[in-house]
């Protein structure tokens, strides 16, 4: 029986990462304006590799498990490319992982690999946030905290699984600390770099779902 479901999970995790690597091609001949039905072999190739490197450095679910239940508090959707109009029309470009309970500061958000903080305070769209960038330059992005475990600096080491902060609706407001304009959520975003070097953001949602397993 456990053959069998180690084998289930092996098919889906194979699964996955041909659906990510697809949209991160697509994602990239999009930036480019490229109209071909043909896929090049060689930048394939790199988002498939892309893909794996991102699965291998994930070790844990951004929101922890709620002893008592023993389940992750939130629920969420494929909502990458979204249409968000706060700040100008934009699609969305992450995950939101909505809180069971609407109640600020009440879940834990923890990181999801080892890395270094390279960016953390306030931001207008995004509210409190940090953004971890691991070992291979890949950085990952947590929004709308409510606040922070400690006192983090740019440059600190974290650990997978380390505890950054407490999910909350911080946001959308140019003053700091502007709350309650959403629900209770934690935004998670990815961004990875192209083969022409520029930061493009990726559909965290697969990752996630891979996470849960």
């Amino acid at each position: 029986m456990k053959e069998i479901k180690k084998y289930k999970y092996s098919i889906l995790f194979a699964v996955l990462v041909i659906v990510v690597a697809l949209e991160l091609l697509q994602l990239k001949q999009l930036s480019e304006s490229a109209v071909s039905e043909n896929i090049d072999v060689d930048d394939f190739s790199y988002y498939m590799d892309l893909v794996d490197q991102i699965f291998a450095e994930l070790h844990c679910f951004p929101v922890v498990k709620e002893e008592a239940e023993g389940v992750y508090p939130v629920s969420y959707d494929n909502t990458w490319g979204a249409e968000r109009t706060y700040g100008g029309n934009r699609t969305h470009e992450g995950c939101d992982l909505m809180a069971v309970s609407n109640e600020r500061g009440k879940y834990k958000v923890c990181s999801m690999t080892d890395g270094v903080v390279k960016n953390i305070g306030w931001l207008e769209q995004g509210g409190w946030r940090i953004g971890i960038e691991s070992d291979t330059g890949i950085y990952y992005y947590y929004a709308h905290l409510d606040s922070y475990e400690k006192a983090f600096e740019e440059g600190e080491r974290v650990v997978a699984g380390q505890i950054l902060g407490r999910m909350g609706d911080s946001g959308y407001g140019k003053e700091p600390d502007t709350k309650g304009n959403f629900d209770v959520h934690l935004h998670v975003g990815i961004y990875v770099k192209d083969l022409k070097g520029q930061e493009r953001a990726v559909n965290p949602y697969w990752y996630l779902k891979r996470l849960e397993i």
